[in-house]
């Protein structure tokens, strides 16, 4: 763990990430940092009660990693005297076949001896949501006694983060949780929290380079920080694009993803789609109203999200497969014709003879400043519902 934290290498194993993780945890008492994480990360939350009854300090003991067995070999097996769980683990592949966490339930049930018994999938919050919520998975699940979750990364992060501001640990805990903290983030497990990116010189005015130190020009210490705000703006971009779909996909939802991977202005081949600053994620209301489509366009030369409602003249085809090349059909409409601004939101005058087939646009522009993760909901979705009714 320690060369990766120090850029000496780049590991993308998951069986590395889970003994990096869970193996290092091992050092602390359950007590003070596994089980404080388990209790609030996990999801569905009841789980917490279950876990909450596991009391003891040292569990070295009380760990196994990948234990073979006919029906597979689970990542992660804590086996408590109250509750056996079990952890699956998940970086950036899918499960091994569809019935992957079933034979793990199956291999936990013989094991649990009465136990109470709790199978956990650890992973991304998108492949979280994917995989565990489907309500078929429970119900298979249910004639094995097994209580199924999961636990998002980006809440495991978060939480590791609370640890170290709680001042409940020791210097030996502490520098656990930070090189915990470290790993996850250049894992890139941290989650969208806002677009407020200081341009501050964020680079020494000195490098090394074979062991000689060169002295930087201001020209290169103003590029270099262009470049680190540039990708920064962008990886604040993907992991906001991504929080909205999850929003989407949560229980409950009124909307449903129409581009499970959003829409640019060019693809990867053209020469300057490195330049790309207008990223679109398109939607469609649970309302059965088949002419509509809700989307969101981030700007990013002009800084801001565009939230959008297009309404066509027939019934929009959601099973047509949208690309990069569409771009322009949802994007080219926001500037081509003659808007019309009332309060906060603006419609859009469609010529009836356009080629896009419209009957309107709406939107409303909401400058990136405004936006945070703990208001995406209210910013997005809430601004979908308002345009529902225009």
């Amino acid at each position: 763990m320690l060369a990766e934290l120090c850029g000496k290498l780049e590991n993308h194993m998951e069986d590395e990430l889970t003994g990096n993780v869970f193996g290092t945890l091992r050092y602390a008492a359950f007590e003070k940092i596994l089980k404080p994480i388990l209790k609030s990360c996990v999801r569905p939350q009841n789980l917490a009660a279950v876990i909450d009854k596991v009391h003891c300090e040292f569990f070295g003991d009380k760990i196994i990693f990948w234990q073979k067995t006919k029906l597979g070999e689970p990542d992660l097996l804590l086996s408590f005297d109250e509750v056996i769980i079990c952890i699956e683990v998940k970086y950036s592949s899918g499960l091994s076949g569809d019935n992957q966490l079933e034979r793990e339930a199956e291999i936990i049930s013989r094991k649990a001896e009465g136990r109470e018994k709790i199978l956990l999938l650890l992973a991304k919050e998108s492949a979280c949501l994917d995989i565990v919520t489907d309500s078929y998975r429970k119900k298979i699940f249910d004639k094995w006694g097994v209580q199924l979750g999961y636990i998002a990364w980006e809440d495991f992060l978060d939480a590791l983060k609370t640890l170290q501001t709680a001042a409940t640990l020791n210097p030996y805990e502490n520098i656990i949780v930070d090189d915990l903290i470290k790993l996850l983030t250049l894992k890139g497990f941290a989650p969208f929290r806002s677009f407020d990116i200081a341009a501050e010189n964020i680079f020494a005015d000195k490098y090394f380079e074979f062991g000689k130190e060169i002295s930087m020009s201001d020209t290169d210490i103003n590029i270099k920080n262009a470049a680190a705000v540039i990708r920064r703006t962008h990886e604040n971009v993907d992991k906001f694009l991504t929080q909205c779909k999850n929003l989407a996909k949560s229980t409950g939802s009124n909307y449903e993803l129409l581009t499970e991977k959003f829409l640019r202005w060019s693809s990867d081949v053209y020469p300057a789609a490195w330049m790309t600053d207008g990223f679109i994620l398109l939607f469609k209301r649970n309302d059965n109203v088949t002419n509509t489509v809700y989307g969101i366009e981030v700007d990013i030369l002009s800084a801001c999200v565009v939230v959008i409602k297009y309404t066509y003249n027939e019934t929009f085809d959601y099973s047509a497969r949208i690309s990069p090349a569409d771009f322009g059909n949802y994007d080219e409409p926001l500037w081509k014709f003659e808007n019309n601004t009332a309060d906060e939101y603006t419609f859009i005058k469609v010529p009836s003879d356009n080629k896009y087939n419209l009957n309107g646009v709406i939107f409303t522009e909401i400058p990136l400043s405004e936006i945070t993760a703990d208001n995406v909901e209210e910013k997005i979705f809430g601004n979908f519902e308002k345009l529902a009714t225009l």
